[in-house]
């Protein structure tokens, strides 16, 4: 019984630490000069923050410079701190979705895409980001809706949709038909 209980215990903590790695991933192809030059601005902006601790733009470039030095979990902070500020922040919307998306948290990715969505349902990105990280997160019929809701935004006055965002539509309606055979 105790072998089973410390095999458990070891389970339970090599998957936490797995788990956490994803969470901190620098760049090792990252050139010296590019993370030097990255370091160098977060430190800046961590100063300002010093001195001035609700300047958003620096809580924004500290975040963003977390993220590219593959500190997600620092990055998210900061974002979050950001968007306390200005929740209708599409920036940090997109950057925490997108981050979160790369470390394969999709349901916290989704939480973010939906609400730039609701912001910005007229973007093609948008709407491609939210189609894809809702099938990841296995909510196909809003990422239909999302995309049907485009579609209905982008027709001109006759009705008519150009050639291009047909083509970009088709491709996701493509996306949603294969999630949906992929999981009957």
């Amino acid at each position: 019984m105790k072998k089973i209980t410390a095999l458990l215990i070891l389970i339970v903590l090599s998957l936490t630490l797995s788990s956490c790695g994803k969470w901190n991933q620098p760049d090792p192809d990252m050139p010296d000069d590019v993370r030097d030059s990255h370091e160098e601005i977060l430190q800046e902006s961590l100063d300002i923050l010093d001195e001035n601790s609700d300047d958003v733009a620096a809580i924004f470039e500290v975040a963003y410079r977390y993220q590219m030095l593959g500190n997600y979990r620092k990055a998210k902070e900061y974002y979050e701190l950001c968007l306390s500020y200005n929740p209708d922040y599409t920036v940090t919307l997109n950057n925490l979705a997108d981050m979160l998306e790369d470390i394969e948290e999709y349901e916290l990715a989704a939480e973010y895409v939906k609400r730039l969505y609701e912001l910005k349902p007229d973007s093609s990105q948008v709407v491609k980001d939210t189609v894809r990280i809702l099938l990841a997160v296995g909510e196909p019929e809003n990422a239909q809706l999302a995309l049907e809701n485009y579609m209905d935004l982008m027709r001109d006055e006759e009705g008519s949709l150009t050639e291009e965002l047909l083509l970009m539509t088709s491709d996701l309606y493509n996306d949603i038909f294969e999630y949906d055979q992929g999981t009957q």
